[in-house]
């Protein structure tokens, strides 16, 4: 398992058809350099990589977390969207967005069948609109509705 790697500091993959990074590479906190191909590479998306490693490696170690605990904590990471593998996690009980630069909440929140506690503050989001939907009949329940 390459999270073991605690003293990796280079990884260079290019070259071969690796297309998403292993969550566990987040617990290598000293890799300074890695290298990969920018156009196959499907996970983190593209602007996670743009956030320089370190903001990486801190993305997919909460990754990983959430996988464990249902919990997600993106905070303060820098985010203009919700990356869409997060998207994919309709599994969460509890999503943290704050303190980013967010102007839209996906319509695939919605999905998030599990989700009792969604926080978003400090970003630039519009409205909510996508999210609840005609209010006479929302996609959530109104206990969960109340933990917005």
């Amino acid at each position: 398992e390459i999270g073991r790697m605690c003293e990796l500091r280079s990884l260079d993959i290019r070259g071969n058809n690796i297309r998403s990074l292993p969550l566990e590479l987040g617990f290598c906190t000293v890799l300074r350099e890695l290298l990969y191909d920018q156009k196959i590479m499907t996970m983190p998306s593209k602007f996670i990589f743009d956030l320089g490693i370190t903001a990486l490696g801190v993305y997919l170690r909460r990754m990983h977390e959430a996988n464990e605990k249902s919990r997600l904590a993106l905070t303060g990471m820098g985010l203009i969207n919700i990356p869409r593998e997060v998207l994919s996690m309709n599994y969460l009980e509890d999503l943290a967005l704050d303190k980013n630069k967010i102007s839209d909440l996906e319509k695939d929140l919605v999905n998030f069948d599990s989700l009792t506690a969604l926080s978003c503050s400090m970003n630039a989001v519009q409205n909510l609109d996508l999210l609840l939907g005609d209010v006479r009949k929302p996609p959530w329940d109104k206990q969960r509705l109340s933990s917005l």
